[in-house]
């Protein structure tokens, strides 16, 4: 009789089930994908196991005599977007058709319903079509694998699809990286440059909190309902200090605005302890009134030179951007990032 087991916190850990979990997610990815790249590793569900103020965080697994043959998450921000969980879905290759992913997922609706959730968003990796794939369209245009399992099974289940991501790779070192820079630097008089590992000093963390709460609001969301994000310099330190307790190491660049001494753009990557090959690139964002000096591009090229000086053994760093996000997208194109997936991004309204 299959079962479903909520894994208890990280500091409680069980190490059968969150095994379980991951190898269901590297079979899944591996299937899907044909490598193990996109797989989730161990810190990422340490932390979905770590209690935080900021989110409600749970992991179910589907388990049949002893065996994990399936999961589901469930991520409920805590202290804005209150209307909205993210949620995911995975069953083995091995045990789909028995009605496990119907159970999973009717077990983390009622987990976001529990919590006066309104809005459940999901998210799905899918290779890249070809010419011949069939597809199914967002409303941004953009398009996604219309025979993907997990596309036809949320479907069915009451979800739209809003938006496509474009998942790439940047293999390292990045060819005329000096000559990027320079680019950049061209346009960017008046701007300063700071790098940070790990937490970054107390006197910038205010500033960056500002910019943290405009990033989900203001990057391309097409039709997937977000509010702006509640940062201060507390939940700054927060944020940093988690990482680090899992071994994650942030790079931050940040650009100070010399006139007025503000922080008004920023890029981060995360250097994990899994995967020491990787960086995985976090958000780069810069504020509306501070755009058109190529700061974007600026900040992105100093944190290559900045991995590349700590982290030499890192090879590639991935990242994923909204289809729509032409901005972002035209950076990563002249630094060499390649697509390498698609991730479609649904919604699902319960009133």
């Amino acid at each position: 009789m299959i079962k479903i087991i909520e894994l208890p916190p990280a500091s409680q850990p069980d190490a059968n089930l969150q095994q379980g979990v991951l190898a269901v997610n590297r079979a899944t990815v591996i299937e899907k994908m044909g490598d193990a790249e996109f797989a989730m590793q161990p810190h990422q569900l340490h932390n979905r196991l770590t209690p935080s103020p900021d989110w409600a965080s749970v992991v179910a697994a589907a388990v049949d005599d002893d065996q994990v043959i399936g999961y589901a998450t469930g991520l409920a921000p805590q202290s804005d977007n209150t209307a909205l969980s993210e949620i995911g879905v995975v069953v083995h290759p091995d045990h789909r058709r028995l009605g496990i992913g119907a159970e999973l997922l009717a077990w983390v609706e009622r987990w976001s319903i529990d919590l006066g959730r309104s809005t459940l968003v999901s998210s799905m990796l899918a290779p890249c079509p070809s010419p011949a794939t069939p597809l199914v369209s967002a409303p941004t245009g953009d398009t996604f694998p219309a025979d993907q399992r997990g596309w036809l099974f949320a479907a069915r289940h009451g979800y739209a699809l809003e938006q496509v991501a474009r998942v790439s790779l940047l293999h390292l070192p990045v060819i005329d990286l000096d000559a990027l820079k320079q680019e950049a630097l061209s346009h960017a008089e008046g701007y300063r440059l700071h790098t940070w590992f790990g937490l970054m000093p107390v006197q910038w963390q205010g500033g960056y909190a500002a910019l943290r709460s405009r990033v989900p609001y203001d990057e391309p969301n097409a039709g997937i309902e977000v509010e702006e994000e509640v940062w201060d310099a507390q939940r700054v330190r927060r944020d940093c200090e988690t990482d680090e307790s899992i071994g994650v190491h942030r790079l931050t660049v940040a650009a100070e605005h010399l006139a007025s001494g503000q922080l008004v753009a920023f890029t981060e990557i995360y250097l994990s302890p899994d995967r020491p090959d990787c960086g995985f690139q976090g958000y780069t964002f810069a504020r509306a009134d501070h755009r058109g000096h190529r700061l974007g591009l600026l900040v992105k090229t100093a944190a290559i030179d900045a991995l590349a000086a700590a982290y030499p053994r890192v090879d590639h760093i991935q990242t994923d951007n909204a289809g729509e996000n032409s901005w972002m997208l035209a950076i990563n194109h002249a630094m060499g990032y390649e697509l390498a997936a698609v991730s479609a991004q649904l919604q699902k309204k319960l009133v």
